[in-house]
């Protein structure tokens, strides 16, 4: 990578990974690269749609749900990569209609999966995976008061 201007070493990230605009930047700004090449490249990269941080985050929540992932989860990723708060919950709401589902649908489908799980096993599995309260709730009121 020596002698890469900041443009042809984001070039040659972007063929290896997506990124977004912030993780972007942090690459770059790790190379010790002037903040006038990073602020050119990444207008420049804008410009010819190389990155796009609405993009990033649909393929990216489309994925998270894909594995079973809740709502408090994804946003939280989606803040650390950089990720406008209103953008991700847009993205993540969209994608469920998208998809006709709803949180609790998604945490159904861990239940599937873990069915011969314990009650206090399966609530931590979901709670670590970004459900909020309520579907936690939702869930051991379904299927573990009996």
């Amino acid at each position: 990578m020596k002698n890469k201007s900041a443009y042809e070493y984001a070039i040659f990230l972007l063929g290896k990974f997506s990124y977004t605009e912030k993780a972007l930047i942090e690459k770059l700004n790790s190379k010790n690269f002037t903040e006038k090449e990073i602020y050119k490249t990444i207008k420049t990269l804008k410009e010819h749609k190389y990155i796009n941080d609405n993009e990033y985050a649909y393929r990216f929540v489309e994925k998270m749900i894909d594995k079973c992932f809740g709502k408090n989860y994804i946003l939280l990723r989606l803040k650390e990569k950089g990720i406008q708060e209103q953008t991700a919950e847009k993205t993540f709401n969209l994608l469920l209609k998208e998809k006709h589902l709803t949180e609790y649908d998604i945490a159904l489908k861990i239940i599937k999966k873990k069915s011969n799980y314990k009650p206090e096993k399966v609530v931590r599995l979901i709670k670590s995976r970004g459900f909020s309260q309520e579907v936690i709730d939702r869930i051991v009121y379904k299927f573990f008061n009996h």
